[in-house]
């Protein structure tokens, strides 16, 4: 299998990709870190005010350097060096004074670098090295995708396009959570009993579940979730909407099952810093996948032009 990917040319590899559907969530996060990359440059120009000539002059040539000796390196170098993400730049106590004059990208590449380590919770120089190897990751990829974590986070407290209010009250079904009970019956004269003894305390609702219930909640005693309100039949989710916790719904009928709900708590949404985030992630994701359906297209009628041609 390795040696045809190694022999595979390109076309035979896309193909591959879109074969076993890969290419379209390789499309997306190319497209995603394109439109983050363009919000970023846009909010850059906006706020940030040109330098002087020298300090202008002083990066350029502070990041030649930089670059140069990244190029330079064939391996990741990740215990020495001010890049090293794992290994403070400078001691504690100066870390926490803030920084004088321009801030000195190498210290900038040094925070990004520690943060991706901290995401994805690699804690020791051989962990990010087996990371950086699994994931072919030299060290200028590496800091590029630290770099793009870095600036995702940095983007999640800049909203997203429109209101975020709307858009917070549109997909607050996928953000609340419910937690209910749920018994199914086949038999209508069974779910009117079932209700009324347990609205009356003679029942237990969890033993009638395990008794009566003929789905797999019966294995909970009829508990299900914590789920979001689109997860459910949207006849169950209608009921859950409008019910209070600890309240018992009457039986309706829903398919070939007669159907008792009990909601038992619900978990409400609010729009702090983790929703923003979930916000402004949706957001840019349907962008992209707006983005890139005509590219997909473009992409399968490219791999089959050469058996087209063939064939006529």
């Amino acid at each position: 299998m390795l040696k045809v990917l190694q022999t595979a040319t390109a076309p035979e590899l896309i193909a591959l990709l879109l074969r076993f559907e890969l290419a379209e969530p390789l499309l997306l996060a190319l497209k995603e870190k394109e439109l983050l990359g363009s919000r970023l440059e846009v909010s850059q120009r906006g706020s940030s005010q040109a330098p002087t000539s020298q300090t202008a002059t002083s990066q350029t040539a502070t990041s030649q350097t930089a670059t140069s000796q990244t190029a330079t390196s064939q391996t990741p170098s990740f215990s020495a060096g001010p890049l090293s993400p794992l290994t403070p730049s400078q001691p504690p106590a100066q870390a926490a004074q803030p920084p004088e004059g321009p801030i000195d990208p190498v210290d900038d590449a040094a925070a990004a670098l520690a943060s991706y380590c901290k995401h994805h919770q690699l804690s020791s120089e051989e962990a990010l090295e087996q990371w950086c190897f699994r994931h072919a990751l030299g060290p200028a990829a590496l800091l590029a995708e630290a770099e793009h974590l870095q600036h995702r986070q940095a983007q999640a407290g800049n909203g997203v396009p429109g209101s975020e209010e709307s858009l917070f009250l549109r997909f607050k079904d996928r953000l609340d959570r419910v937690l209910y009970g749920l018994i199914r019956v086949d038999n209508e004269a069974l779910a009117r009993d079932l209700f009324f003894a347990i609205e009356a305390g003679e029942l237990r609702f969890g033993e009638a579940a395990r008794l009566h219930s003929s789905g797999p909640e019966a294995r909970t005693e009829g508990i299900v979730g914590p789920v979001d309100l689109a997860t459910p039949h949207p006849e169950i989710s209608s009921r859950l909407r409008v019910a209070s916790p600890g309240e018992l719904i009457l039986p309706f009928k829903l398919e070939q099952w007669h159907i008792i709900l009990r909601l038992d708590y619900r978990f409400e949404a609010s729009l702090d810093p983790d929703t923003r985030q979930f916000l402004r992630d949706l957001s840019l994701r349907s962008q992209a996948r707006e983005a890139i359906e005509s590219e997909l297209v473009a992409l399968a009628a490219w791999v089959q032009e050469p058996a087209q041609a063939l064939v006529r």
